[in-house]
Order: C-alpha cells, then sequence, then structure tokens
C-alpha cells in the first residue's frame, strides 16, 4: 500500500494489485474475449461472401471491437471485467473514486497501444511502485485490490 498525497492532503491509501495478478486477469478477459469471437468467426465462416482473407481481417477488427465493448461495460458498472473480479481487482480513478464511461472508454483503447507496442506498455508496470501500466499512466487510472 502507497499513501498518495497531492500538495499535503493526503486522500487515498490504496492497496494496488500485484503484476501477477493483474497478468491472471488479463489472461482470463483475452480468453474470455477470444472465445467469443471465435465463436461469431465459425457462425459466419460459411454465410459470408467475403474471402478467407477478408473475413479473417474482419473478424480481427471484431475482436478490438468487442474487447473494447467488454471493457467498458464491465468497468462503467461494476469497476471490473470479469478477470479481474475472479482476481479480487477493480479499476480505480487516482483518488480511489469509481472511473467515469469516458474514462473506461479511452483506457480501453490505450491498453490497445500498450499491447501493440510489444506488450511493453504492460510491462512498465514492474518498475512502478503504484504498478501502473502504460494504459493506466494515460488515463490516470489504479488498478487495486478490492
Amino acid at each position: 500500500m502507497v499513501n498518495m498525497r497531492q500538495g499535503d492532503y493526503q486522500f487515498a491509501t490504496l492497496p494496488y494489485a500485484s503484476f501477477w495478478s493483474r497478468l491472471a486477469a488479463k489472461l482470463v478477459d483475452t480468453a474470455i474475449v477470444s472465445l467469443a469471437n471465435l465463436t461469431v468467426a465459425n457462425a459466419l465462416k460459411d454465410h459470408t461472401p467475403l474471402s478467407e482473407g477478408a473475413f479473417g481481417l474482419a473478424m480481427t477488427a471484431c475482436f478490438y471491437l468487442f474487447q473494447v465493448a467488454y471493457s467498458v461495460f464491465f468497468l462503467e458498472r461494476w469497476a471490473a471485467t470479469p478477470g479481474k473480479m475472479a482476481l479480487g481487482l477493480k479499476v480505480v480513478a487516482a483518488s480511489g473514486a469509481p472511473i467515469s464511461s469516458g474514462r473506461a472508454f479511452g483506457r480501453s483503447f490505450a491498453e490497445m497501444l500498450s499491447s501493440f507496442i510489444f506488450y511493453i506498455g504492460y510491462l512498465m508496470a514492474l518498475g512502478d511502485e503504484q504498478m501502473r501500466t502504460l494504459h493506466d499512466r494515460i488515463c490516470d487510472t489504479r488498478v487495486v485490490r478490492r
């Protein structure tokens, strides 16, 4: 736990989630989104006029869109995705308050950036006492234990 200060006013003591618990939660969430995407792909593959390459590209886009919708839906309602819930984690603002819908949306896109740069954005948590990733830094969020 780290005391956070804004000027001389201490406003929150947050129990930050470990890198490993965050990784496990991300793997659970990725499995759920991938399974949903695979189900849609299997249902549509025999009924599409698209070529194999175009269909693959469409399903990749579908994966990212579903990932954004999944993340925003769960973060704005429960402050945690199912993977985070399973590990007893939640996403909060730096003050410890719940995040807004807009911040959840921005965080989802920033999370893609963390993965597009060879997952370096995720590895940034290893060198940060608050375990912040690139997307946490961009959106001023923290992942904490419930």
